[in-house]
């Protein structure tokens, strides 16, 4: 369970950083945003998801685990990146600073992150970085990262897991936006 979650974690998260690569055009719906986010924030995120040039929902191999470990999972993101980094599943990092967390993908991506929306089914995720790639300028951007979740009760103590995880990726540059948008059409 926890390397089945680990990996589908780690690998959402670096398909949303991943800032060069399309996995279609950009859905013009703007996500259903539970009503606990405060205004602001609500009008920050629904912005990321509006003007997102690569938007992709993702549903996940439903999975057996044990409730209270992927919510620990799920509530130390620092923690969890740290375990799959020992499993060598992947190459991303997120620690604890005196401003919040911290990321690295390990390919170019850095940035900060912010669990917006904590509560039991839902996960919602806010990063503002950049990626920067050899003798190309650096990619500004923001990534909304939606995470849901059910479990259905099952045998000795665990619960099939069912996830679904959405991303938006709104890039500062209005030109290599416009790129991918186009790209992701014609492709």
């Amino acid at each position: 369970m926890t390397r089945r979650f680990a990996v589908m974690l780690a690998g959402a998260l670096w398909l949303t950083l991943v800032l060069t690569a399309s996995s279609g055009a950009a859905d013009s719906t703007v996500p259903g945003l539970p009503p606990a986010i405060p205004a602001a924030e609500r009008s920050r995120l629904t912005g990321v998801a509006a003007g997102a040039s690569i938007a992709t929902r993702v549903e996940g191999e439903p999975f057996l685990a044990r409730r209270d470990v992927f919510e620990y999972l799920l509530n130390h993101l620092a923690f969890t990146t740290h375990v799959t980094q020992a499993l060598r599943f992947a190459r991303l990092r997120i620690w604890q600073t005196a401003e919040g967390l911290a990321l690295d993908e390990g390919w170019g991506t850095t940035g900060r992150l912010w669990v917006v929306h904590a509560a039991e089914g839902t996960r919602v995720i806010h990063m503002r970085g950049l990626h920067q790639m050899a003798l190309l300028p650096s990619i500004h951007g923001d990534v909304l990262l939606i995470i849901d979740y059910r479990y259905v009760p099952g045998a000795q103590g665990r619960d099939l897991v069912k996830t679904a995880v959405a991303g938006f990726v709104k890039l500062d540059s209005r030109i290599l936006s416009g790129v991918l948008t186009l790209g992701s059409a014609i492709a």
